[in-house]
């Protein structure tokens, strides 16, 4: 699976075969949506930016690294009732990663109150024609991701927000527009089994099974269509993203670190040893703005995983080697342990228990192991890999090191205690520091 963090109902996608909405017309780009005969050209690097996404965990770091690597001013666009109320939530946002900025950095930081998926970005006509005037790139980081909503639950925040932010970059003058996608709009029938390079593109989406990449695969499909019509148009491919991989900051929705924590809070661990592939966010942040500022990124596909995927079973021994009492079982097994310890009201994984167990009635096995399910595609980042070594900005490696670095994380906030203090508990007793939970909140959030 390819989901990152969220907050949402607990209840996986009931969509049936005869219910399955039209994806293939809603990939249609509208006509007007080109960009106009003799508009100005997007310059590189960009001195104005449109940034979407800003009060999310990878939006926060792609604000930092903008306006740390560039002279550009850099345009929030915030869900929120007035600019105070926007410039509040942002630096609320980055606050909660630790990410500081300079005062000088401050002063090129702008917010504005607005909606992605309404007409005119939610903004009054002057206000838009003004920032289409303005802008010159726009990086689009946001949108609703979800365990449980259906593509219609979806549509409006993630196809309608990718529709609204092509007709932003074709107003006015050219922007280059760097598109956030995923590596889940592979997660379909059409690429089991296959090498997926940067250059190829996601042929159908029949076989997907969660809404929320059924819409990732159409806003692609917008992306693709705008960009064949001259649209300066990046897209970006990672996969799971993970913590920071210096201070272990991660956000307390990821799914990989729910499964962690109650798995340690359990006591069983899913030992597979099928691979997953991840990139920190800081190393996924920075190699998407060092891509965007050069000539290289405008108009290009890129993947950003990290090297040498890990394997399921290479974090459980990750967590092991830190000392965690972790026994390793097979899926099956760790599945049925589940049934008993995420029930617990203290554990991390109880708002999910759900999406491991339920068997939606059109997919006949719970939706991670539809997922999972072999073959699964392979995904080949040698170009991008090639463009970020001279810069020394290809992504790091997962190890134990990595893990060992999140784990201290999980400690520090109170989600996890020493392994020494679980050691001597059982895990039925086992219970959070005060002061802090355990990443609970089940499953989307809207940045």
């Amino acid at each position: 699976m390819h989901l990152n963090h969220g907050t949402g109902p607990l209840r996986a996608p009931e969509e049936s075969a005869a219910d399955e909405p039209d994806l293939t017309g809603d990939a249609q780009l509208d006509a007007e949506i080109v960009p106009a005969l003799g508009s100005r050209p997007a310059p590189v690097p960009a001195r104005a930016i449109l940034l979407t996404g800003a009060t999310g965990f990878l939006g926060a770091y792609l604000l930092r690294d903008l306006l740390a690597h560039g002279p550009a001013t850099v345009v929030c666009l915030v869900r929120a009732g007035s600019t105070k109320e926007a410039r509040l939530r942002v630096e609320a946002n980055l606050q909660r990663y630790g990410l500081g900025l300079t005062p000088e950095q401050e002063g090129r930081m702008e917010c504005v109150p607005g909606d992605m998926a309404e007409p005119l970005l939610g903004l009054p006509p002057a206000t838009y024609e003004s920032l289409a005037d303005r802008i010159e790139a726009v990086f689009h980081g946001a949108a609703t991701v979800n365990f449980y909503q259906t593509y219609r639950q979806l549509r409006g925040a993630n196809v309608g927000g990718a529709r609204e932010m092509l007709r932003f970059a074709v107003r006015t003058r050219v922007k280059a527009l760097h598109y956030v996608s995923t590596t889940g709009v592979f997660d379909s029938d059409a690429a089991r089994g296959v090498v997926v390079r940067e250059t190829d593109a996601p042929a159908h989406c029949r076989g997907s099974v969660m809404g929320y990449t059924q819409t990732k695969w159409v806003a692609e499909q917008l992306m693709l269509g705008a960009r064949a019509r001259g649209l300066p148009v990046s897209i970006y491919r990672p996969p799971f993203i993970m913590g920071d991989s210096r201070s272990g900051v991660v956000d307390e929705e990821n799914l990989i670190v729910k499964m962690l924590i109650g798995s340690i809070q359990g006591g069983a661990w899913p030992a597979e040893p099928m691979e997953v592939e991840m990139v920190p966010v800081d190393a996924l942040s920075r190699a998407i703005v060092y891509l965007a500022a050069g000539p290289v990124g405008t108009g290009r596909t890129f993947h950003l995983a990290s090297p040498r995927p890990m394997r399921w079973a290479d974090i459980g021994h990750a967590a092991r080697a830190f000392g965690y009492p972790l026994e390793l079982r097979t899926y099956a097994e760790w599945k049925h342990r589940l049934a008993e310890f995420a029930r617990r009201k203290t554990n991390a994984l109880r708002p999910l228990l759900r999406l491991f167990t339920k068997v939606p009635r059109h997919l006949g096995a719970p939706v991670p192991e539809v997922f999972t399910r072999p073959p699964r595609p392979v995904f080949d980042s040698t170009a991008t890999q090639a463009e970020l070594a001279p810069a020394g900005l290809v992504p790091p490696r997962m190890d134990h090191a990595m893990f060992a670095t999140y784990l201290r994380f999980f400690m520090r906030q109170g989600w996890l205690p020493a392994p020494a203090e679980m050691q001597a508990a059982p895990a039925a007793t086992l219970r959070s520091r005060a002061g802090s939970r355990p990443p609970m909140a089940a499953a989307s959030r809207h940045a």
